[in-house]
């Protein structure tokens, strides 16, 4: 059985996975929030909206190799694999 994980870690690991997300792809509520998060680390999404398919903006990782690794560092964190202090903003 696999570890628990927080909306982020699931929102953060689709996002390297190259899946590109909608708000309406998380089950939680105010899911924007999570994405807020991931930004907060200083992890740029690219963010646009196709109004043909809605009002909501969909998020891709930007794939720069500075960006992927403060996705992992942060993705490792909320994982509990490291020491690095927190932001407090790892719900």
């Amino acid at each position: 059985m696999s570890a628990k994980q927080s909306h982020t870690a699931k929102i953060l690991t689709k996002l390297l996975n190259g899946e590109t997300l909608i708000s309406s792809d998380v089950f939680a509520s105010n899911t924007n929030q999570y994405f807020g998060h991931i930004k907060d680390q200083g992890i740029e999404l690219i963010e646009w909206n196709e109004p043909s398919e809605g009002r909501h903006l969909k998020r891709r990782l930007n794939y720069t190799a500075e960006n992927i690794e403060k996705a992992k560092k942060y993705l490792a964190r909320l994982a509990g694999k490291c020491t690095a202090k927190s932001s407090g903003n790892d719900k």
